[in-house]
């Protein structure tokens, strides 16, 4: 008996397939898992917060999965479920961010904190929106964000995108001599 959803479809390749990336389904603003709906575009059936972006050489488009699916469909259901669980600390890490400790306010109002060498300050433009510049400690190197936000916490957010960024992809990151 074939199984549901495209695991049923003959012609849809059912292993050799590749992770491009996840995603958090999860809207922004809160919502509950039950009350939005994400369904793995595989199987049809599981409801899904983390779609693991699958492609194969042989299929045209790409298959957005849930972690059992991923795992099944690229033969590797141990790293289906480490992407899941780095995805789940980020969002934990990212959810958090805005409330840590660490963040300060200096006497003109402007709010920064400092993590693993890389320094964040969020400052008041002229129009009362918030912008960010991100500083490495050990280079001097800046970046000015571009955009701008109309809430501190929409900055804070923001500002986690942007210290990871310079963490993973600038190589900003804690320096280990």
């Amino acid at each position: 008996m074939p199984g549901p959803g495209k695991w049923g479809n003959p012609t849809i390749p059912k292993d050799g397939w590749i992770c491009g990336g996840i995603r958090d389904l999860a809207p922004d603003d809160g919502t509950p898992f039950e009350e939005y709906h994400a369904v793995c575009e595989m199987c049809e059936r599981k409801r899904i917060r983390y779609q693991h972006l699958m492609r194969h050489p042989e299929w045209p488009e790409n298959v957005g999965a849930g972690s059992v699916c991923a795992g099944k469909m690229e033969n590797n259901k141990a790293a289906a479920k480490h992407r899941e669980r780095e995805a789940r600390n980020r969002f934990e890490r990212r959810r958090r961010w805005p409330s840590l400790v660490a963040w300060k306010k200096s006497d003109k109002g402007n709010h920064y904190i400092s993590r693993d060498g890389i320094h964040i300050l969020l400052y008041r433009k002229k129009n009362r929106q918030w912008g960010i510049r991100v500083s490495c400690e050990y280079t001097g190197d800046e970046k000015w964000g571009k955009k701008q936000f109309s809430t501190l916490k929409q900055a804070k957010l923001s500002s986690f995108v942007a210290h990871e960024y310079a963490r993973d992809q600038l190589g900003w990151g804690i320096r280990v001599c």
